[in-house]
Formats: C-alpha cells, structure tokens, sequence
C-alpha cells in the first residue's frame, strides 16, 4: 500500500518545484558549511540523513517529529529540469523508518526501520532492512538476512562499492557504548560484523558512518571525547595502503559546532559533504516578540534539526 504524507507547512508556503531549478548547483557553498535547499529540505522540523542517486536526480531524506515518535523517509524527484515537492517514499509512512542509504544502480534502498519482523506483530527494536525496486516500482521491504540483525538496535547503513556494509549497534561485548561494525558479504549473504579498530571506536559512543564508496575514508559522529565541541561531533579516518584504519581526526569548526552534528553523507559525484545539524541561528539582539518567535519557530534553524552542506574538498584537507 501506497502510503501518503501530508506536505509540511514549510513545504506548502515554500517548496514550488518551480522555485528550486538544481538542488545541487543552487548556491553551492566552498568550506563553510550552508544550509541544503531551505524551504524545501531543511525546515522547520527534524531533516537529518538522506542519499542521493547517482545521477543526481533523486534524494531521500528523513523527517522526524520532535519527540522521535514519528520518524519518515522522503523523496524528491528531478523531472524536467525541476524537483518535485517532496513525497512520502512508497514504503514508508507506517513505522519509524531512517537513514536511507541507495545502490548506485538505483535499484535498492537500504535503511533502518523498527518495523515487525513479521506481519502482524508489533512494532520492535531497528534493524537494517532493503527494499528493491523493479521497472521503476518499489517492492516490498525485506529484513536483511543474516547476523546483522539481533534483538538490538542496528543503524544507519552504508556501503561501499566492494559490498562491505558499515553499520551502527550496541552489541555486548564492543569497545564501548555504541560502536562501527562492517559486515562482510559471504556466499550471498552477510557474514559476521567485525568491530572497527580503536583508532575509530572508543569507550563512548561512536555512530552514524559513512564509508566512501572506495574505502578511503570513514566519516562518523562520537559523543563525549574529551577534544570534542558539542554534544556529537564529526570524525573522520582514512585508511592506509594496507588497508588500517588510522586514528580518526575531529573535524573542525565551522563544520562541527557546540551541537550535535551527525548523519554524514557525499554525494556520489564525490563534490559535496552534507551533514544533519541542530545548530541554530543566533538570537536577535531585540527582545523577543510573538511575530519574531514565530518566524524562528516554523523557520530553519530553530534548534532541531536542518541539513547542512559544504565542498568535499574540505575533507581530503584533512588527510
């Protein structure tokens, strides 16, 4: 069943395809990050991971209700040279579905839902599920098979281009509170997750990775390092000719901040690096009126969550 989302206020006032000729060439910033399509992705809600086609003409993107009680996934479309107003992607709409993560073929779609197992039951921990699309329609979802998935919450799937798959859990027995696995594909199947080194995970928390599609790099969130800026921060590793993993390096300011900022993502192309943020613009040096508290209210900005992006160039900086 096709499920339907009513557009979002922000969406209504704003969000004319007309009005939105090229998400991806619309003000492109260099190496201070900038807010992604405002009025038509970032908003007034929770906007945070997405995945884009290969082709550049397609985006998913999660909306979350503040409370994270509602969580969704979105997609627009380039359709003669315009994008279209964002929809609810066929497959979602039901439970709380996330981080969406797509082939390069177009033909799959991962992502993490707390969706049954089975139908009928109730709603249960995340796990990582696919859903495959055939002559341009979206199948079914299916639970991804193997020892990926447990009684635990699995998270915020990524790929490379070998087949390996990097994950976010909270297994016993890891490095620390939550930790970067990769699971490995094994005679059609995913194999066992093995932990990433301590040169990417900690006693803390370590989650929401993104792997370049080559392997070079590994981009992440860690909370409570003790060099960190906010309440998660972005990292990143790059890997050796031997294939090791090396210490990772925090990312500095204007791309992290005193909040959190997570949900990492680059555009196939390899040109841009988009990030989720709960940064928030500055307060007006006024007091606060009721037109004013409204506008920043149902604006960006506002505390929760917007999509931020900035040149890629940036990070092979850092190497």
């Amino acid at each position: 069943m096709r499920h339907r989302f009513l557009i979002p206020v922000w969406l209504i006032c704003h969000a004319v395809s007309a009005q939105i000729p090229d998400l991806l060439t619309a003000d492109p910033p260099t190496d201070v990050p900038g807010l992604f399509a405002p009025g038509f992705i970032s908003g007034p809600y929770m906007e945070r991971d997405m995945a884009i086609s290969r082709r550049l003409d397609e985006l998913f993107f999660t909306v979350q209700g503040p409370a994270g009680d509602l969580s969704v996934i979105l997609f627009t479309q380039k359709r003669n040279g315009r994008w279209t107003a964002p929809e609810v992607a066929p497959f979602s709409g039901r439970y709380r579905d996330i981080e969406p993560f797509l082939t390069p073929d177009g033909s799959r779609l991962y992502f993490s839902s707390n969706r049954p197992k089975t139908a009928g039951a109730g709603a249960r921990d995340f796990d990582i599920w696919y859903v495959d699309r055939q002559n341009g329609i979206w199948q079914e979802p299916v639970r991804l098979d193997g020892p990926v998935n447990t009684d635990r919450d699995e998270y915020y799937p990524s790929l490379a281009t070998s087949g390996n798959l990097y994950f976010t859990a909270a297994y016993e027995g890891g490095t620390g509170q939550e930790d970067l696995y990769v699971s490995r594909p094994e005679n059609g199947r995913y194999g066992k997750p093995q932990i990433l080194p301590e040169t990417v995970n900690s006693k803390g928390y370590e989650f929401n990775a993104f792997v370049d599609p080559a392997e070079r790099f590994l981009i992440y969130t860690a909370y409570g390092r003790p060099e960190g800026l906010g309440r998660g921060d972005l990292y990143i590793s790059f890997r050796d000719p031997d294939g090791r993993w090396q210490p990772a390096r925090l990312l500095p300011e204007p791309l992290n901040s005193s909040q959190i900022d997570y949900c990492p993502y680059v555009s196939p192309d390899g040109k841009w690096f988009f990030f989720a943020s709960k940064r928030s613009a500055p307060a007006p040096p006024q007091r606060w009126t009721a037109e004013t508290l409204h506008r920043r209210l149902n604006g960006v900005q506002n505390g929760l969550e917007d999509i931020y992006w900035v040149s890629a160039e940036v990070l092979w900086k850092l190497k």
